[in-house]
């Protein structure tokens, strides 16, 4: 009582909580007195809380018998016993209460602890591959800088191919064109020159023809004339118009001439 007193100050046990006794030491009354020290405290044997046959001592089985009516409701088989279950032992020394909550705790701290190592290193790889990266990001970056130049220069270079390109497309279609006129022309000069004129030469430079070939009569030559004079490459819109003689040579049976147009 006096332990439990120095942890209690505040609700101390007082000379009037009676003292009880079991076991063996209930059998021994003459040691009752040594119990309570020469205290004022009331010694006596712990009476049974249960009923018990005539001449059974129930001092041996106190503790069985409190264990087993803890199990048991207060109202159940009349059972009378104090409700008050206070361990007299200081706060101190009380045995700590199984938690979860301090299993946890360290599980939880070696994972986090792991995690955040995880995470350490993850990050130390990372910026050993960054820093291993950035040469070669310098290097691409050099590359990507010199194809951009070449690609300007190469812009420039298409830019001027392409003028040349399109100065030669227009020259092309210039040859074509004037290659259709010459053919359309020899076409027409050939068809109307017939069996009566031979041509020996056509010479076609720009908008002029010379013609130069033979015929048997003379008068072909000026028939083969008029006939250029009067041909039309559309309605309206003579094809030689302006066509002279300037030469006819020999006699009798042959005659060799120049026509111009």
């Amino acid at each position: 009582m006096s332990f439990y007193n120095s942890g209690h100050m505040e609700h101390p046990l007082d000379a009037k909580v009676p003292v009880f006794v079991s076991g063996d030491l209930a059998e021994a009354k003459d040691m009752w007195p040594s119990v309570v020290g020469g205290a004022a405290y009331t010694v006596s044997a712990l009476p049974s809380p249960v009923p018990v046959p005539e001449g059974f001592s129930t001092n041996q089985f106190m503790v069985n018998i409190g264990v087993a009516l803890r199990e048991l409701l207060p109202d159940k088989e009349g059972a009378s016993f104090s409700l008050v279950n206070f361990n007299v032992l200081p706060e101190a020394y009380v045995p700590p209460t199984f938690s979860l909550v301090r299993v946890l705790i360290p599980v939880v701290s070696v994972i986090g602890i792991g995690l955040i190592v995880v995470a350490v290193i993850l990050i130390m790889n990372s910026r050993s591959n960054i820093a291993a990266l950035k040469p070669e990001v310098a290097s691409a970056e050099t590359r990507v800088t010199q194809l951009q130049r070449d690609i300007t220069t190469l812009n420039g270079q298409i830019a001027s191919a392409k003028g040349a390109a399109d100065a030669l497309s227009s020259t092309l279609s210039s040859i074509q064109r004037g290659r259709a006129v010459i053919l359309s022309d020899l076409r027409e000069v050939t068809r109307l020159a017939g069996q009566s004129v031979a041509l020996a030469t056509v010479n076609h430079v720009g908008n002029s023809v010379t013609l130069n070939g033979a015929t048997a009569n003379v008068d072909y030559i000026f028939r083969y004339a008029r006939a250029l004079r009067s041909s039309q490459e559309a309605p309206n819109d003579p094809r030689f118009s302006d066509v002279w003689i300037s030469s006819i040579t020999g006699g009798g049976t042959g005659f060799s001439f120049s026509l111009t147009k």
